[in-house]
């Protein structure tokens, strides 16, 4: 019996749970972690006196932290999308065409969602 090196087994598709399960769980603990960071730096810096070089750079801190936030809501979104997707047979194919997304791009990225191509016409 030969196995296809691109099938999605149902042991894989259980250990891509997990591993989802595993980022999703980082995920929420960063997002929390940074939400109390940004709380706690902004009680300190509130009653202090800046000047201009100190306020560009608080602003360019929250910038990078909102950035951050944002990235890690998406990839949340992907994450939960993966695995409503295993929960429902539909891991492995792409949400925009139905084709198949290849074994070592979910390996690299288990919450992929689209074909390395339709991934790259997103981008662009």
């Amino acid at each position: 019996m030969s196995t296809d090196t691109n099938e999605l087994t149902p042991a894989f598709v259980e250990r891509q749970r997990d591993r989802l399960e595993v980022l999703r769980d980082r995920l929420l603990n960063d997002t929390v972690r940074a939400a109390a960071e940004e709380r706690d730096m902004s009680q300190r810096q509130g009653n202090e006196v800046h000047d201009a070089g100190d306020e560009g750079a608080i602003e360019a801190l929250r910038t990078a932290a909102e950035l951050r936030s944002a990235r890690g809501t998406s990839r949340l979104r992907e994450i939960e999308r993966a695995l409503e997707k295993i929960t429902d047979g539909s891991y492995g194919l792409s949400d925009e065409s139905g084709d198949p997304i290849g074994r070592g791009r979910l390996e690299a990225v288990p919450e992929a969602l689209f074909t390395v191509e339709e991934e790259a016409l997103r981008e662009r």
